[in-house]
Order: structure tokens, then sequence, then C-alpha cells
């Protein structure tokens, strides 16, 4: 046999070398791939719900007790499981804010829905955002009525049902009355509340409308149809008690402020899309007055321009409230 020569050698060597990094390789590849179908058989062992499951899970009764979180240890309302529009105390969920009345609330009661109904909660959490955001009216101010106000009725929904109804809870929960108004020189009503019913039952829009109010009253009927269900609906209606006006219309403008005196200006070519054009209907002529980011929410129902509170509208709520409560 012959002697390998000087390069045979190293060429041997070489491949040696190339082997055990290829062997080295392979083995951290099983080792690796090994822990990857372990961790994907433990996430496949846990159960995954279906939201439907998630709902039966947090069941209705769960919800209406309160009795969901399941110890003080892990007393967090995003552990366990609060709903919106809940708040867990360190052992159970209740109501946000349900405690000693404010110089100005804003009550919300359910219309033929549970107090705790996600769906309730869902529109409740949506208007409050809305006019917190965009208004000086606090957290402390928002209370949720846990109480359900039985109705069939719909477009005659008889709005001051509902302030009748939250002072009879209003006297269960903290044993007065709701504040009797104070009255101006003028003759106007000033209420320290607001009551907004949001019912369950889905209404004719043509019919019955998104919601209705009385201008500078106590009292916002919202129906169960998609348009009563727009964010920016509720705070419409909640605008209209502070004396603001439709601004999607400049006959309508115009007739409500021959009667009750607008706090807002008239909707023109200038500060709106509207012109100077008069419905002989009573749909909508235009989005409205416009704001930042779109269109201010006195206008139209009509989507999808985006809504706020513009400046003009906001100082109207954000006076009132300074001026007669000192919440400024």
């Amino acid at each position: 046999m012959k002697p390998l020569t000087k390069n045979r050698k190293g060429a041997v060597t070489l491949y040696i070398i190339i082997g055990m990094i290829i062997v080295i390789v392979i083995a951290a590849l099983l080792y690796y791939n090994s822990l990857y179908y372990k961790n994907q058989k433990e996430r496949l062992s846990q159960p995954i719900y279906e939201e439907d499951e998630i709902s039966e899970i947090l069941s209705v009764e769960a919800l209406k007790t309160g009795d969901i979180c399941e110890s003080e240890e892990t007393a967090e309302c995003f552990i366990c499981g609060c709903p919106e529009g809940y708040t867990c105390n360190g052992i159970e969920c209740e109501l946000i804010n349900n405690t000693l009345p404010r110089p100005f609330m804003i009550l919300f009661v359910p219309i033929n829905y549970l107090p705790s109904d996600e769906d309730f909660l869902d529109r409740v959490g949506k208007a409050i955002d809305f006019i917190k955001e965009q208004t000086a009216i606090p957290d402390e101010s928002f209370l949720i009525i846990d109480k359900t106000l039985k109705s069939e009725d719909a477009c005659d929904f008889e709005v001051s049902s509902l302030s009748i109804f939250a002072d009879e809870w209003h006297k269960e929960k903290f044993g007065t009355s709701l504040p009797a108004p104070e009255v101006t020189d003028e003759g106007e009503y000033i209420y320290n509340y607001r009551v907004i019913g949001l019912d369950s039952i889905e209404q004719d829009e043509l019919a019955c409308g998104c919601g209705f109010t009385y201008m500078r009253g106590d009292s916002v009927y919202l129906g169960g149809s998609k348009c009563g269900r727009l964010t920016h609906i509720a705070a419409h209606e909640f605008g209209h008690t502070f004396g603001l006006c439709d601004e999607y219309d400049t006959c309508i403008w115009d007739i409500t402020n021959d009667q009750m005196e607008c706090e807002n200006t008239k909707p023109d070519k200038f500060n709106s899309d509207c012109g100077n054009v008069c419905c002989n209907d009573k749909f909508a002529c235009c989005y409205g007055k416009y704001s930042n980011i779109g269109f201010n929410f006195m206008g139209s129902a009509n989507m999808p321009p985006e809504r706020e509170i513009n400046f003009e509208s906001k100082t109207v709520i954000n006076s009132y409230i300074c001026e007669n409560f000192g919440m400024c």
C-alpha cells in the first residue's frame, strides 16, 4: 500500500471536518424541530373557543350577578373577564361609577335589554367615549342603570317615561329623587342630568327615525335600528337637550330657531356642505356643518363621513355645564 501524499492527507482531513459540521447542523435541526413540535402540541392542547362559546362561558347570569372574578389574586378586569361597562373591585364585577350623585349626571337606561347585555354595554361605552373625549364632562358623571325598562312602543315611545324610570331607580340607589330642575327668569328648565335610553328592538328607520328627544329636555330615546346604533346619533340627540339644532337642512334649522332659538348658527354655503338647500321631505339634504376631521355631530345620520363635536357645539355644551354646575 502506498503511503498518502501530503496533499491527499489534507483533503481527507478537510472532508472529515466538513462531515462533522454537517452532522452537528443536522443534530441541531433535529433538536429544534423536536422543540417546535412539542410547543405546537402544547398549544393545540389548549381549547379554542368560538365567539358563541365565549358568550356561553361568560353567561348572562354570571354577568348579571357580577360573580366573574375568580379570586383576589387574579382580580384584574382584563384577566377575570369583566365586560365593558363593568369594573373589577377585587372580588366581583360591578357597574362603573354607580356611586354618589354628581353635580351633573348622564344616566343610561337599558330598554328591553338586560343591564349586563354585551350589546347594550357596547353601545353605552361608545356613546360615553364620544361624549367624554370631546367635552368637559368627566367619568364620574356617567351612570349605567342596572334595571330593565320594558316597552313595546317604538315610534310612539314617550321619552318622559325615561326620566320617571331613572328617578325611581335613583331613589332605590341613593334614597333621594333626581334633583328638580332650576327655572330661569326666561322660563327655561335647567336639569342637572340627562337620561339616555337605548332600545334593543329594531324599528323601521323611515317611519321612526334613529331616535328622538325634546329640545332642551332631559331625556333621549335611541332605537335598535342600524341608524339608532350609530355612535354620533346618541350624541346628536344628546346635543338637542342643550339647545343645539339640526344642521342637515336650512329650513328645519329656521323652523326650530323660530320656536326655540338655536344655540348653534345656521348651516350655509360657507360653514357646511348644505348651501342654501331646503328639503321638501323629511330626509336630510346634506351632511351638515364642517368640523376639523369631517362633519359636526349635529348633521345627518348619513355615513361614512367621520363625525366629531365641532368647536361651536363643544363650546355650547361646556359653557352650559360650567355656568350651571361649576364643571369647567
